[in-house]
């Protein structure tokens, strides 16, 4: 199959790379471990290419995934990137980003913790403020 020069592109850009499938999706779609997510099947309504993430409100990326029958599945980048490269023996619900910047989905950057580390690890850095009204009030958020 040929691809056209953008898609190329995009894969080249990813040579070397990790990618594998992401969970749920095996065959439509592979993530690599930088947090590119591609579309890896090719019919009348699909392309292969590299998708387009988006921020949520928060500033946290999201896809939009399609399964076979056209349903759409809005997803987090870091979660995809979490699921397919980082063991989660624990079973650990969340995810940290260890540098606080929630567009840095890079698998270097991700941890397994649940919500009270993910506090904690804030506090340690200095940079979590309660919205509790008996806590020094404020939002949990790492700056940017």
């Amino acid at each position: 199959m040929k691809l056209f020069p953008h898609q190329q592109d995009a894969l080249n850009a990813t040579e070397g790379r990790n990618r594998v499938a992401v969970k749920g999706f095996e065959g439509l779609y592979e993530v690599d471990d930088q947090g590119n997510v591609f579309s890896i099947l090719k019919t009348s309504s699909r392309r292969i290419r590299q998708l387009k993430d988006y921020p949520n409100e928060a500033g946290y990326r999201k896809v939009n995934l399609y399964d076979l029958s056209g349903k759409c599945f809005k997803k987090y980048v870091h979660r995809l990137v979490a699921e397919a490269f980082l063991p989660n023996p624990e079973g650990k619900p969340n995810i940290n980003h260890l540098d606080c910047d929630v567009t840095n989905n890079s698998v270097e950057n991700l941890q397994w913790c649940t919500q009270k580390e993910n506090i904690q690890y804030c506090i340690a850095l200095g940079r979590y403020i309660s919205n509790l009204p008996n806590v020094k009030g404020g939002v949990a958020k790492c700056p940017r």
